[in-house]
């Protein structure tokens, strides 16, 4: 994990604490302080367990549900609020999903996934490593994602017309198992798949840590064009652990492009801090390693890739 200097988490009245304004301003404690339902003071007493359908309805809000099985979100517009997130069983799905995969589409209207706990420490070993915390077109803010085998994941992103943020969340204690060379698992804190240019459309990844400190690590942000990608903005964030910290990589005849990068910490403890298989990013600017000294915690640039 990161190591940052350690500074008095500042409580304001009412018991909640802001969420990050920089992936890599603040310790591990304080970063999980500020996310998931702990940044509102609430624990698993506060969550009403949820037995509904684990196909959302098109349109809702849930708030303070405790899940104990995945749930899928392609009927779209749907607001999931300071939910706890423990699977006991997953049958193959992941936590939460947002495709339809009867079309292999992305939810008509934008989901919104804020200040929630995911975690798969309620399942095996071997079923949490297998897990993504959030599957799919979702906006994710200010969630804490732990104990399963990959983060955020981004794919199956079309035909949508609205921008998606990834926004002041951490990723942590990802779960390995087995020979990722075999049968064993991959670990990525966020990954996108594909995600095609059109009107109104555009990823935002700003503020988070993503740490992938963890065996079977690819990386802490593992861009792979299994489709055509376009049109990605990272900003502010610490990308933390093995494997290499930031990929960008081509698929096939699959290639990205407008891919943005600025402002963004590097902490390696695997292959490096980035590289790529394709074309240049478009905008790489003031990133740094990792450094000691605040406000802005920048040690070495880190070139682009």
């Amino acid at each position: 994990m990161a190591r940052r200097m350690q500074r008095n988490l500042m409580t304001p009245s009412g018991g909640q604490l802001g969420r990050m304004e920089q992936g890599w301003a603040y310790t591990d404690v304080e970063a999980q302080a500020r996310t998931g339902i702990a940044r509102l003071g609430l624990t698993i007493d506060d969550m009403t367990p949820y037995a509904g359908s684990d196909f959302i309805p098109a349109g809702a809000t849930l708030t303070r549900r405790l899940f104990t099985y995945p749930i899928n979100l392609r009927a779209g517009g749907i607001t999931i609020k300071e939910c706890l997130f423990r699977p006991t069983l997953a049958d193959g799905w992941n936590v939460i999903m947002s495709t339809d995969w009867d079309t292999s589409t992305a939810p008509p209207n934008r989901n919104v996934v804020q200040d929630c706990e995911i975690t798969g420490e309620a399942l095996t070993l071997q079923n949490r490593a297998q897990l993504l915390g959030v599957d799919g077109l979702a906006d994710v803010i200010g969630c804490d994602i732990h104990h399963v085998g990959s983060g955020i994941g981004i794919r199956m992103a079309a035909p949508t017309t609205y921008e998606t943020y990834i926004t002041s969340n951490v990723v942590r204690d990802l779960q390995s198992y087995g020979d990722p060379a075999g049968s064993g698992n991959h670990c990525d804190a966020f990954t996108i798949r594909d995600y095609t240019a059109g009107a109104g459309r555009h990823v935002y990844v700003r503020r988070n840590w993503f740490d992938c400190e963890t065996a079977n690590a690819s990386g802490a942000m593992f861009l792979q064009a299994q489709g055509n990608i376009r049109q990605i903005t990272f900003e502010y964030n610490l990308f933390d652990g093995g494997g290499w910290n930031f990929t960008l990589g081509d698929y096939g005849a699959n290639t990205y492009d407008d891919i943005f990068v600025n402002d963004n910490r590097f902490n390696p403890t695997g292959y490096g801090t980035a590289v790529r298989g394709g074309v240049a990013p478009d905008l790489w600017t003031n990133n740094y390693r990792l450094g000691a000294l605040p406000p802005n915690y920048a040690g070495a640039v880190v070139p682009m890739p």
